[in-house]
Order: structure tokens, then C-alpha cells, then sequence
């Protein structure tokens, strides 16, 4: 596919760094304004027995962390990757060593965030650099990027998410990975940088493994189409991403090969007894619908984005079919600038994985698919895979679609995919398309800086009509941000308490999150409390109520995400 028209400039590169530095920036400036999720001491905590036990195993020393078991063998969520949390355990424990004292929860948690928010931003370049290369334009890939950041759920979810967006920031490393491999023709060198990335992107979740197993199959295609040798070479250098899997999950050591079948049985539907509210409902997760994450990803992803992306999705299907259909796969009567976005011939002949094409002119394009087809290609295997194993298998799903958050990145990568060939078909209206994309990413961004910090219930124009049905705040951030308004009301000591038990333990965790003076200041009383906070945002409790009337108290702050109240702080009525 020829998209060299959009050919990259000095200026469009120096834009890429200003976008990038502005990101580092904002993400040191914002990194204080989130709480403690609930799921973060638990994910935490898997970490610190993974840590506890190779220390014991390997080294014969105690650590001073003494939560969770050291029986990791018989752990029952030893199934959870903790390999990308084990650096922040080191620096807790070289914290402990200097100072002769656990480091502060407050400081624990700081620490956390601005690690997870700098793995998305690496991401973020990583799928600039990919999105740059594949449609031969640094504006296609700032746009791209700009689109991926745009969007609430994932800036937010950036910085304490130690699963779902760690997964897919760690998926958009390993598919430029990818196109280095098949762009390098299989060298040494990126294969192995490859199964590093996938050993971690595997650890962090199962479908990691769609990547590598979905390059291998591309190689070993371009092998027998051209009748060269079976390519052992990258297969075994890929293929490594499955022994540094196991180097980097423990849990494996003791038996690496039943671990790896039960690693894939405990997350192929992973058990889970919980409620999600839908439609205004309570559905347990057998009663969740088929479409669930077609429905969430149509309320909360930009309607624009989405319109595009369909687009783009089609477009392709519709370029695959012709190279299939195309038996001699060279057009020599198509001349470079013709119209029907065909493929330029990238590959050198002595490139081992790539399509052999010496034989045909520089100015010749062809119609079988070149690295940019082979990357879409796996990218649109994984997206409508991960779909209809949703749809069709029914697997455990629950808490809007954060777990199919590794889409995301794909479905932006097709929206501008659209883009482009509309553009390389008819200017206008490429022009068009891509002012209407702009507007809306100026649109989404200008609500990113609104909304902070609660754009971690994001909808779209549509999702917002019906907002108030569906699950809102689920990991009770916005608690820190009734906390931090109650302090503001001046210096006297207050009391707080839950409106709902659940919410009792987030209370208490964001407490840990304020400075020592205001901790001070602010105390958990459950009887006769000065104020009362309220989730309104459908988190997962039955008792859950849209706006309730608490005798005497009147409500003074709502919090408010994207046109939605997800909390409010209630009063005692004739405080000051």
C-alpha cells in the first residue's frame, strides 16, 4: 500500500517531540490527583508473594514485606503475571534497606502510577514510531496517538490499571516489535527483542499470545508461497518468548509445563462471582449479554473514531479479498500514483521472511501484501477474534470493557487506515474526513482537560444519554476527589462515613493518599458523621441507589464525569 504521499517532514518530526515532551509533562503534573484503585492493593500484594518467595528460594534472605503468603505453589492467584510489578517491589525493598523503614503507602502508591503512566507513554511512542512506518507518515502516527490519548477511559485508567491498560500498552510495543521483525527481515536481533516484549505482554494477559503466534503464521506463509526453506531460524528466536516467560513467572518453576496448561485454563473464562449493572439492571455473569462489548465500546469510544474504523475495517477485508482473488499477485499495467491504494514492493531478495520481488520494477507495485498488510493483518485477527470469542464463548467479562481495553489501539489503527485511503482516493474528501477526525480529537481533548480527574467514566455523545445505567466509577476513584473537597472547606478537624459498606474500604484506602497533616484533619465515624460520600455511578452493589435522600443531610458537592454525577458529598444539615 502506497501512502508515501503523506510523506513525512522535519516539522512533523519536531511536532512528535513537542507531543511527547507535553505528555511526560502532564502525566508528572496529574500523577497526584489519583487515589488508590480498589484492585491495587490486591494486585500489589500478588506481586509482594512472588517476591517474598524468590527471594527465599533464590537467596535465602527475608524481606520486610510481610503480606499475602509465602506458600506461592498453593497461592491461589499465582496465575496473575506480576513480572512487570517486580521492579517496583525492588524499589520498595532497596527504600527499606537505606532508610531502615517500609516506604510511606502514600509514597508506594505515587511511585506506582507515574511507573505505569511512563509504560503507556513508551507505548505511545512505540505505536507513533509503528503507525509512522506503516503509513509512511509521522502525521499519521501523531494522529493515531493523539486519538489513543484522547480517549478518558485510558489516560485515567493509565495510572493505576496494573492489568487491563498495562496489557494493551504493552500489546502496542510488541506489534511495532513486530514490524521491526518482519521490516528487518527476521534479524537476530529484533526476533529477540520480539520474544522479550510477548514473554511480558503474555504475562500480563493470556491474549498477548495471539501476536507472535499470528507472526509466525505470516513467515511461515511467505515461506511456502515462495518455496524457500522452513524458516527455523525465526521460529526459534520467537519462539523463545515461551522459556522468558517462564523465567520471568516463578509459579512456573517448580513445573513449568502443567503450570503453563493450567495458566491457560484459569484465563481462558476465569472464575468470578460478582454483578455488573447493565441496562439498569443487576446481571450476574451469566445473565451478561453477547454483545457486551460491542455495546461498551459503542457508548464510550469516540462516535467519530468508531464511524472511521468500521470504514477502515471494510476497506481492508475488501484489499485482503483482492489480493487473494488477484492469481498472479502483480498488476505490471499499475504505475506508482494509481489509484486503489496498492502496495509498493519493500522487500530486499535476500530478506529471509518478506515477499521476494527483485524481479519487478521500481516503479511497479504489486498486488500481494507487503509488511504494512501483515501487520493490519494480525491486527484484524486479533480485533475480530477477541470479538467473537466474546460474543460466541461468553467468557468472564465484567466492568465496562476494560479487559478488551488492547483493542483499542487496533480499532484507532483502522480509523486511520480509512483515513488515508480516502484521502488517496479523492483528496476532498480525504480532506474532509480527517477535518471532521480533527475536530473531534480537539474535542475529546478539550473534555480530557474538563474533566480531570474523573475521566474515568468517559462516554460518548450517545453513552452519556444512558450513562446513569450502566457502570460508572467501578474502582470508587472519585472518592479521593470527596475527600480532597471536604479538606478544602477549611482547617477543622471533620468526620466522614459511607453511604454504602463498600464503600468503607476505599475511604480508608485514600486516606493513606493525603498528607500527614490532613490526615489529621479528616476521621471515619459511621454514626453522626459531619458529611457522608456517595457512589452514584453503579459500581457493582446491590443497594445502589440513582439519588438518595439521606435524613438530615443535604447534598453539597456532586462530582460529575462527562455530563454524569458518579459522587456526592452529603452534608449534616446545619453545619457550616
Amino acid at each position: 500500500m502506497n501512502f508515501r504521499f503523506l510523506n513525512s517532514s522535519k516539522f512533523a518530526k519536531t511536532v512528535s517531540i513537542i507531543v511527547f515532551i507535553v505528555f511526560v509533562i502532564v502525566g508528572l503534573l496529574s500523577y497526584r490527583d489519583y487515589a488508590i484503585s480498589i484492585d491495587e492493593p490486591i494486585h500489589r500484594m500478588y506481586s509482594i508473594v512472588t517476591y517474598r518467595w524468590v527471594n527465599r528460594t533464590l537467596f535465602d534472605r527475608g524481606v520486610f514485606i510481610n503480606e499475602g503468603t509465602e506458600d506461592l505453589g498453593n497461592f491461589e492467584e499465582k496465575y496473575y503475571g506480576v513480572a512487570i510489578q517486580l521492579p517496583l517491589l525492588v524499589a520498595e525493598d532497596i527504600y527499606q534497606m537505606v532508610k531502615h523503614e517500609p516506604m510511606p503507602v502514600r509514597s508506594i502508591y505515587h511511585m506506582r502510577h507515574i511507573y505505569f503512566h511512563l509504560i503507556y507513554i513508551l507505548s505511545l511512542y512505540c505505536f507513533f514510531c509503528l503507525t509512522a512506518k506503516i503509513f509512511h507518515s509521522d502525521w499519521a502516527g501523531i494522529l493515531a496517538v493523539l486519538m489513543i490519548y484522547s480517549f478518558g477511559r485510558f489516560f485515567a485508567e493509565s495510572f493505576y490499571n496494573t492489568m487491563d491498560t498495562v496489557f494493551a500498552s504493552l500489546c502496542m510495543i510488541s506489534f511495532f516489535c513486530a514490524y521491526k521483525v518482519l521490516s528487518a527481515g527476521c534479524g537476530t536481533k529484533w526476533c529477540l527483542i520480539f520474544a522479550v516484549v510477548t514473554a511480558f505482554t503474555v504475562s500480563s494477559r493470556m491474549a498477548g499470545a495471539m501476536i507472535p503466534l499470528g507472526l509466525m503464521v505470516l513467515i511461515l506463509m511467505d515461506r511456502i508461497r515462495y518455496r524457500q526453506p522452513f524458516p527455523w531460524k525465526p521460529f526459534l528466536l520467537i519462539a523463545a518468548a515461551y522459556p522468558i516467560w517462564i523465567l520471568i513467572t516463578p509459579a512456573s518453576w517448580t513445573n513449568p509445563l502443567k503450570f503453563s496448561f493450567e495458566f491457560i485454563s484459569a484465563f481462558s473464562d476465569y472464575h468470578w462471582n460478582g454483578v455488573v449493572l447493565f441496562e439498569g439492571k443487576y446481571l450476574w455473569k451469566e445473565e451478561v449479554p453477547a454483545d457486551y462489548w460491542l455495546r461498551w465500546i459503542g457508548m464510550t469510544v469516540p462516535l467519530v473514531y468508531q464511524v472511521f474504523a468500521v470504514i477502515g475495517l471494510f476497506l481492508f477485508v475488501r484489499h485482503i479479498f483482492k489480493i487473494i482473488l488477484n492469481k498472479s499477485n502483480v498488476d505490471v499495467s499499475i504505475q506508482n500514483g494509481a489509484r486503489g491504494g496498492l502496495a509498493t514492493c519493500a522487500a530486499k531478495p535476500t530478506q529471509a521472511c518478506l515477499s521476494p520481488c527483485a524481479s519487478l520494477g521500481s516503479e511497479q507495485l504489486h498486488l500481494y501484501y507487503d509488511t504494512t498488510d501483515k501487520i493490519l493483518l494480525i491486527m484484524f485477527v486479533l480485533f475480530t477474534g477477541s470479538l467473537l470469542y466474546q460474543i460466541i464463548c461468553h467468557p468472564t467479562v465484567y466492568n465496562s470493557w476494560r479487559h478488551g481495553f488492547y483493542l483499542y489501539p487496533l480499532l484507532i489503527t483502522f480509523a486511520v487506515y480509512a483515513l488515508l485511503r480516502l484521502k488517496q482516493w479523492k483528496m476532498r474528501t480525504g480532506v474532509i474526513c480527517t477535518a471532521v477526525t480533527s475536530l473531534s480529537l480537539v474535542y475529546h481533548l478539550i473534555l480530557l482537560v474538563v474533566n480531570h480527574p474523573a475521566q474515568y467514566t468517559a462516554f460518548n455523545l450517545i453513552g452519556q444519554r444512558f450513562a446513569d445505567q450502566y457502570e460508572g466509577d467501578y474502582w470508587g476513584m472519585s472518592v479521593f476527589q470527596c475527600l480532597n473537597w471536604i479538606l478544602d472547606q477549611g482547617s477543622e478537624p471533620v468526620t466522614v462515613s459511607p453511604y454504602y459498606p463498600r464503600t468503607k474500604g476505599m475511604i480508608y484506602n485514600d486516606l493513606n493518599m493525603l498528607t500527614d497533616e490532613e490526615q489529621e484533619r479528616i476521621s471515619v465515624a459511621f454514626v453522626d458523621s459531619d458529611y457522608q460520600i456517595v457512589l452514584k455511578s453503579g459500581n457493582g452493589i446491590f443497594e445502589y441507589e440513582a439519588n438518595p435522600e439521606i435524613e438530615g443531610y443535604t447534598e453539597v458537592y456532586p462530582v460529575m464525569s462527562y455530563g454524569s454525577e458518579i459522587a456526592s458529598v452529603y452534608q449534616k444539615t446545619g453545619q457550616p
